[in-house]
């Protein structure tokens, strides 16, 4: 269901839940329909801008300083500390209207998350597989990755 959609078919009954980062909560309204929250570190969101070299060359050298001017690693940390920002303020507004927020914070760890997750990741490897993807080596080349930014981060 597209995003803006969420609100009145909650508001209808049509849906009784949703999984939503904070910022869409507060940016759709959505705290104004739900008391209860279960936060867990689904939502790392990933904005890729990209063209291919061939369509840069082609571009004026004017139009090429518009694009070197907003994208790089500048614009990536401004998008993501208003991103950040704006995940602050949703779950702010969740508490401040005194909303119960159950925090998870390893729901592969935790005994009553971690059995339907891992049949759902399992499951999503598998009908990748099927289509004749490489969803598991890659699903492990990403934990892989994760571990390694975490370590290098400690």
């Amino acid at each position: 269901m597209p995003a803006p959609d969420i609100y009145t078919a909650m508001q209808r009954g049509v849906v009784d839940g949703l999984s939503f980062p904070w910022e869409g909560l507060k940016g759709f309204r959505i705290n104004e329909l739900v008391n209860y929250h279960t936060e867990v570190p689904f939502y790392t969101l990933i904005f890729v801008a990209t063209m291919s070299q061939r369509t840069y060359d082609s571009l004026s050298p004017e139009q090429q300083a518009v694009i070197d001017d907003n994208s790089g690693m500048q614009w990536a940390e401004n998008a993501g500390a208003v991103f950040d920002r704006l995940d602050r303020e949703g779950k702010q507004e969740a508490i401040e209207a005194g909303h119960t927020i159950r925090e998870v914070e390893n729901p592969l760890e935790d005994p009553d998350w971690q059995k339907p997750l891992q049949a759902g990741i399992d499951s999503y490897l598998a009908e990748l597989e099927e289509r004749g993807l490489p969803g598991r080596e890659v699903y492990e080349a990403a934990l892989d990755a994760s571990e390694s930014c975490a370590s290098a981060q400690e």
